[in-house]
């Protein structure tokens, strides 16, 4: 929840931060709020206030009054993305304050039935979204999950079933029987699992599987 002096200090300390402030003293469009909106989660999340002059100035807003709660629903049919916002009774006027989370990696955000398709900050004012930022963006890569390590998993959270049966098929595949009768934490070891002194098993390169997750890991941290 914010508080009347945390406006102020929004309004003061606006370096690093993306920030737009709209007078909208009565009325603020959706077409402007899904522009807006979108605009700041393309330019990595920030913050809207309604009821702020250009100046900094603090004039005060009736906007959403009555409807505040059902905002934050309408924006995400708009655009897909969940924002927060509350509305603070400074002194000077009331303020309606809209958190916007940065748009997905790898993804845009696309307004709806506003001025822009892909809006994005230009300066003072809004404009769309460029060629070389819009590759910048697609070509971004997500987190590789499945070089993540699990320092949480440990033996017992392992399907010995699905193990079992890869043990099976391995036997099948190479003509090695032997396999089944490996106890599971030497069977993971034989296929390039290594052992470190911290008791933990890394660089599963075979496909294991978990009861809390379902893994197919490069990496995996296994607790003995």
């Amino acid at each position: 929840m914010y508080l009347p002096e945390d406006i102020d200090d929004i309004l003061r300390n606006t370096e690093n931060t993306m920030l737009e402030y709209k007078e909208a003293r009565s009325n603020f469009s959706d077409g402007d709020r899904s522009d807006y909106c979108a605009a700041i989660a393309n330019m990595g999340g920030g913050r809207l206030l309604l009821g702020v002059a250009n100046d900094k100035n603090i004039v005060g807003t009736s906007v959403y009054q009555g409807t505040i709660n059902q905002i934050s629903q309408q924006v995400y049919q708009q655009i897909g993305i969940t924002v927060t916002i509350e509305d603070v009774f400074h002194p000077k006027g009331r303020v309606v304050i809209l958190d916007i989370p940065s748009r997905p990696v790898g993804q845009r955000v696309r307004s709806n039935g506003g001025k822009y398709i892909y809006p994005i900050r230009r300066g003072e004012s809004l404009g769309e979204m460029d060629d070389v930022m819009t590759r910048e963006i697609l070509n971004e890569v997500q987190p590789d999950f499945s070089s993540s390590i699990v320092e949480s998993l440990t033996l017992g959270d392992l399907d010995e079933g699905a193990v079992e049966n890869f043990k099976k098929r391995r036997a099948e595949k190479t003509g090695f029987v032997h396999y089944g009768a490996f106890h599971i934490l030497a069977f993971m070891m034989k296929f390039g699992i290594r052992l470190m002194l911290e008791i933990y098993v890394c660089h599963i390169k075979r496909a294991l599987f978990s009861r809390k997750y379902w893994l197919l890991t490069k990496k995996l941290v296994v607790k003995r």
